[in-house]
């Protein structure tokens, strides 16, 4: 199963079975943004892909930065990930607030996949809106 998460949510996520392969996509709206967590809480993971875009049509440049929408670039790569992972037990995605774009690729991954189904929220509690630009490419 893909869960869709806010970046709270995510760094309260606590591994209980510890034979469970759980694997994540951290969503940054910057490749400045891209922080690692320290190594107790990545020792939950078998793997972490991080990766980056906003829930935007075009480039924007902000603040002397360039922001990006999702493109080609983040589908391949969110494909080759999950492919490579497709025998584990949880895939967690996250993102800043967890309503456009981890829902977004949750939803586009359960497309994709007959094996995955899409969460939003720990609980499947998130009222979401997946982003219809990541939903697409899938």
């Amino acid at each position: 199963k893909a869960i869709s998460l806010s970046e709270e949510q995510f760094k309260s996520l606590r591994k209980k079975n510890l034979d469970e392969k759980w694997i994540a996509i951290r969503i940054y709206s910057h490749p400045e943004d891209v922080m690692k967590l320290s190594r107790l809480f990545d020792k939950q993971f078998d793997d972490i892909l991080h990766t980056y875009f906003t829930d935007i049509q075009s480039p924007v440049e902000s603040d002397g930065k360039l922001y990006k929408p999702f493109d080609k670039d983040n589908y391949e790569s969110i494909l080759a990930f999950v492919k490579q992972h497709i025998d584990a037990d949880v895939l967690y995605i996250h993102c800043h607030a967890g309503v456009c774009r981890s829902p977004g690729v949750a939803v586009g991954l359960e497309k994709k996949f007959d094996c995955i189904t899409a969460q939003h929220g720990l609980n499947n509690e998130m009222d979401v809106f997946p982003y219809p630009n990541v939903v697409s490419w899938f």
